[in-house]
Parts: structure tokens; C-alpha cells; sequence
């Protein structure tokens, strides 16, 4: 039996930061891909714009803001029937590391440098990007500007919340993002992991059905 707050209960799907975040339960296009475009592609079945879905989305976040500081407080812990002074902090870090920073808003500066930009200034370097891993806080913070192909091999239901083959390319500015996990890595497993930046949009998009056939 499912819990009432199932699809919003943090599930530890994520391994390392460059990692794709999953949901409980399927959202969108993309299935239950945890991005700001996969959250909102569905918005019409609910009769809402993007423009209204996405400040719904805002509402949510000035909502929760603070949530850190309420998990530790001793009412909480109480209110909830629990004996103890609060939410012990490894515990509240092991929630924190769950959550989907993709759709954080706060103190971001929009001044700040995006993928693209950053890609420009490497590639100025004479850095090969091909394969180049981004910093830790662009590769959360930063929404594609699209979803150009995304494809995924779960033969196990799209209940299960482990690790699936897939393909996906997004679009950053004037470069694509190809990236995925090989199908010849089989399914649960992490390895075969492989990505790709090009300012080819075709390059990017067969590699990815490569990668997934």
C-alpha cells in the first residue's frame, strides 16, 4: 500500500553528482527524470500554461524554505510523536543529499556563468570538451534549454527505482549534451557510463541511439 506522500518521499537513487536523480513516480515525458522541463511538459493535462505551472513551482519553494532548520526543531519531533529532541543532523544530511537541487532557485545569480559560456571559455583554452566533466554546481544548477532525445531501457517496470540504460540529449545554448549509460551494461548496474559535448546537433543525437540499440 502506498504511503499519502509516496511520490514526494526522497528515494536514494542518487550515487554521485553527475548521476540522474529519479522520482518515486513518473511525472512527465520523461518518465519520473527529475529536470525542470520533465516537471512541466505535462502541465496542459492540468489545464495550466508553463508560465503558471512554472510559478506554482515558485510557490513551492518560498513554502519550504527553511525546511533544514524545522526538521531539527524539537516541535517537530514531537508533533510527529517522536520522543527524541528532533532529527539527528546525519540523518538530516542523508535527506538533504536526496533532494533535487535541479530545481533550487535560491541565491542564484543570474550573472552567473552558464554551461555554455563555461564550454566557450574551455574550448578558447584549446581544451578538449568532448568528454570534459562540469563543476559540481553547473551540473546541478543549470536547466537544459531543451530535451532533444531521451530513451530508456527499463524492462523491469517503471516502478523500479534503480539504475536503467538510457540515452538523453539536452540542449544547452548553441551546444548539445549528449549523454547516458551503455545498454551492454545491462540493467542496475553503473558502469558503462559515457557523455558528450558538441555543437553538432545530429553528432549528439546519434550517439545517443547508439548507445541505447
Amino acid at each position: 500500500m502506498l504511503s499519502p506522500a509516496y511520490d514526494i518521499v526522497p528515494v536514494r537513487a542518487r550515487r554521485k553528482p553527475q548521476d540522474r536523480f529519479l522520482l518515486a513516480l513518473q511525472v512527465g515525458d520523461q518518465g519520473s527524470l527529475a529536470t525542470m522541463a520533465n516537471l512541466v511538459s505535462q502541465c496542459a493535462r492540468f489545464s495550466l500554461s508553463k508560465e503558471k505551472a512554472l510559478e506554482i513551482v515558485e510557490e513551492v519553494e518560498e513554502a519550504i524554505q527553511g525546511w533544514e532548520q524545522e526538521l531539527m526543531r524539537p516541535e517537530s519531533a514531537a508533533m510527529i510523536g517522536k520522543r527524541s529532541a528532533g532529527v539527528s543532523k546525519g540523518s538530516g544530511r542523508q535527506v538533504a543529499a536526496q533532494l533535487w537541487r535541479g530545481c533550487k532557485m535560491e541565491n542564484k545569480n543570474p550573472n552567473d556563468l552558464k554551461i555554455s559560456d563555461w564550454l566557450d571559455e574551455k574550448e578558447a583554452e584549446n581544451v578538449d570538451v568532448s568528454q570534459i566533466a562540469l563543476p559540481e554546481d553547473q551540473s546541478y544548477d543549470e536547466d537544459p534549454d531543451e530535451t532533444i532525445f531521451f530513451e530508456e531501457f527499463k524492462p523491469c517496470g517503471f516502478l523500479c527505482t534503480e539504475n536503467h540504460p538510457f540515452s538523453t540529449v539536452e540542449r544547452f545554448g548553441h551546444w548539445y549534451y549528449s549523454r547516458g549509460q551503455d545498454k551492454k551494461a545491462g540493467i542496475h548496474s553503473t558502469k558503462k557510463k559515457w557523455v558528450l559535448f558538441t555543437k553538432d546537433k545530429d553528432l549528439a543525437i546519434q550517439t545517443a541511439k547508439a548507445h541505447i540499440e
